[in-house]
């Protein structure tokens, strides 16, 4: 399978989201505090997978 990524929001997703402590600091200011108050920040782990 090709891994190469063209399309540019698909870079910046998986550029943003390859650093587990960005992505814990993204959901919780996105997420409403009801979906956030249950999420395990502290467990994110990056999963290489489409």
């Amino acid at each position: 399978m090709n891994n190469d990524i063209h399309n540019i929001h698909d870079k910046f997703v998986r550029a943003s989201f390859m650093n587990p402590e960005r992505a814990a600091a993204f959901f919780q200011q996105m997420l409403p505090e009801a979906i956030s108050n249950v999420l395990s920040m502290e467990t994110i782990e990056i999963i290489q997978e489409s």
